[in-house]
């Protein structure tokens, strides 16, 4: 058996463990160029190679320490050779057989009493199969009314645009119904300033004729009273 831990292997485990601890100091100090006032990097490095000397002295004396007896867990670890496994008697396969049937025959009661036979098998995977024809019938009316809606919104967006339609015709109707007055109004528009012009004409005729016959008159006049 394995030997316990005593105050001795305490302490020397401690002194192996801080000694360790001053000689990686020491290296550090030495290869960083580190110094902590008049202790310079060599002087730590010295420290620590007395320390590992010291360390590696006791270590000579320490006692090895106790291990395992395994041969006395494996005895076929003093020779060798593997021991041969007990043959088993008559007596322990007949226990070990009445084991197996009685285990066997509780696990058939166990699943009589939970009636877990061939039936209810059937019958799950019966509703399993009823379950996916049901899940796919979902689907299908599921995607039914999606193409629907989707139908309907055409039909919606379809009213509106002919909603839009019908505005823009009723406006070109009324801008036409304008447009025919505005040039209704200046055919007559038209036609009054032609029978103004004609008028015109008239009066400028009449004024001519008299304009003509008032020369005639002045010229007689003149013509009189030059004779």
């Amino acid at each position: 058996m394995a030997a316990k831990s005593s105050s001795k292997d305490k302490v020397l485990n401690m002194v192996y463990s801080l000694g360790a601890a001053v000689v990686i100091l020491g290296a550090l100090f030495k290869v960083n160029h580190l110094s902590l006032g008049p202790i310079s990097g060599s002087f730590v490095l010295g420290i620590g190679l007395i320390v590992e000397a010291f360390i590696f002295v006791v270590f000579a004396f320490d006692t090895p320490k106790g291990e395992y007896e395994w041969e006395k867990a494996y005895p076929e670890l003093l020779d060798g050779k593997p021991i041969e496994r007990k043959v088993k008697v008559p007596e322990e396969e007949k226990l070990i057989k009445e084991a197996e049937v009685s285990l066997s025959t509780k696990l058939d009661q166990m699943l009589s009493q939970a009636k877990l036979d061939a039936n209810l098998f059937d019958r799950l995977r019966g509703g399993i199969e009823n379950f996916g024809a049901a899940v796919s019938e979902i689907n299908k009316t599921v995607e039914a009314n999606s193409a629907t809606q989707k139908y309907g919104d055409q039909l919606t967006k379809a009213a509106t645009h002919m909603e839009s339609l019908n505005a823009l015709y009723q406006l070109q109707l009324e801008e036409g119904k304008k447009y025919t007055e505005i040039n209704q109004k200046f055919v007559e528009d038209l036609a009054k300033a032609g029978e103004n012009s004609a008028q015109f004409q008239k009066q400028l005729e009449e004024l001519t004729s008299n304009l003509n016959n008032l020369n005639k008159v002045y010229g007689g006049m003149l013509n009189a009273m030059k004779a």
